[in-house]
């Protein structure tokens, strides 16, 4: 079986923001593209949303996790498909819980 292309990682994640009518608010999120999808972004990927715990941002999981050279080496085994990856900021304004 033949490598997948490499990520680019010292340009991920893309941090994108919205506005959130629920949370009346901009808010963030990672984006993580497929090597493949700046030659083909009319091609159907699988998406996948990785959730950081409490207190985190939208970076947690490449500053704190590591999951770049993670998702890479799946890629190049060909054990996960090329997938568009989102890691949304999921903090609130609710504060930190004493748990």
């Amino acid at each position: 079986m033949p490598l997948q292309p490499r990520l680019e990682i010292a340009d991920l994640p893309l941090v994108k923001t919205f506005h959130s009518k629920a949370m009346g608010e901009v808010r963030q999120y990672g984006l993580i593209l497929p090597p493949d999808y700046n030659q083909n972004p009319k091609k159907r990927h699988p998406v996948i949303f990785l959730l950081h715990g409490g207190h985190d941002n939208a970076r947690a999981w490449v500053d704190k996790i590591g999951i770049l050279p993670v998702v890479d080496g799946l890629y190049r085994s060909g054990k996960l498909p090329p997938s568009i990856i989102i890691t949304p900021d999921g903090n609130n304004k609710r504060g930190s819980s004493p748990l």
